[in-house]
């Protein structure tokens, strides 16, 4: 551990794990995903077709939580799994203010790609789900 003011190590840690980033499990056949997925779309803009096809190929795999309400019925952010949850938190304030920045990005690209109107892609939760949740 690093006592992060002195900059001195306090003590060694012999072992930790890494989790995966994502995680996505399939509760829906892969042709069902991709009906729901299309059925949405009046025209299928080439972003989506290239993230069915991501899909179908297992590539990518990241992009594809962007999908999770039509890949599973139940999803949930990982802190939901947390009994007793420790959050430590180095600057709050530059947290929430690349919230705002990625909030007013996302929303600035997600207009230049015309999304199908019916189309329910998910981005991420919203900051004050995920620090709700945390407490």
């Amino acid at each position: 551990m690093l006592e992060k003011k002195k900059k001195k190590t306090t003590s060694t840690i012999e072992s930790f794990e890494i989790y995966p980033l994502n995680e996505i499990i399939f509760n829906k056949s892969l042709q069902e995903i991709i009906d729901s997925i299309t059925k949405d779309c009046e025209e299928i803009p080439n972003f989506v077709a290239n993230d069915i096809q991501d899909l179908e190929n297992y590539e990518n795999i990241e992009k594809m939580s962007n999908y999770i309400k039509y890949i599973s019925d139940d999803y949930y952010c990982f802190l939901e799994y947390l009994d007793q949850k420790i959050v430590f938190y180095d600057d709050y304030q530059k947290i929430e203010e690349n919230f705002i920045q990625l909030s007013s990005d996302l929303g600035n690209y997600l207009e230049s790609i015309k999304i199908p109107k019916n189309l329910d892609l998910f981005y991420y939760f919203d900051f004050p789900n995920i620090f709700y949740t945390a407490k």
